[in-house]
């Protein structure tokens, strides 16, 4: 094995992972004998169901007890592409904005894999309820994130992605290729 190989199984062994994308896992609470989800996807709107949690009940039985409604942020303002020109590649969409005021703040963000289209769907934090105290600098703030795309093994091709499809409709969406399978 050539040194420069040995430098890239240890590379890809000890950095690679450093990138890794992962969903919250569900969680389970011995003590209260509840399930909280983290995200559930919904039709065409991916992680659009947030934080919901399930009590058990006699029997077996599930019951909902709370769950959030997702809400695709506005006021981005910005998608790039950044696609590494390593192998295997790796795909990160920089989603960038300014909210009006400090109170929203980067929620959830999550993506689907129809064919070869992206959706991704940024959502804004769920916010706890005012009761009147809470007060938000009135001044914009910025705001930028960088959402890596799964796209390990996937067949060489076109591919398209869309961000918030439902809220924004220029900057938003592009293309990028792979020219090969994108796997070892």
């Amino acid at each position: 094995m050539t040194l420069s190989k040995i430098v890239l199984a240890v590379l890809t062994v000890f950095i690679a992972p450093s990138y890794a994308f992962s969903e919250e896992n569900p969680r389970y609470s011995e003590e209260s004998q509840t399930l909280t989800i983290p995200s559930v996807d919904a039709g065409d709107s991916p992680g659009l169901y947030q934080e919901l949690e399930f009590e058990l009940m006699q029997g077996n039985d599930w019951r909902m007890i709370r769950a959030k409604e997702g809400r695709q942020i506005r006021e981005i303002t910005n998608v790039e592409l950044v696609q590494t020109q390593t192998f295997p590649v790796q795909i990160f969409l920089k989603i960038s904005g300014r909210f009006s005021n400090g109170c929203p703040k980067l929620g959830k963000m999550s993506h689907a894999l129809a064919g070869s289209d992206f959706n991704v769907v940024v959502y804004y934090r769920p916010q706890p309820e005012f009761d009147g105290t809470v007060v938000c600098t009135q001044a914009e703030v910025d705001f930028s994130t960088y959402m890596p795309l799964p796209v390990y093994g996937l067949d060489a091709g076109v591919y398209s992605y869309t961000v918030n499809d439902e809220v924004l409709t220029k900057n938003n969406s592009g293309t990028f290729a792979l020219t090969q399978k994108n796997a070892y």
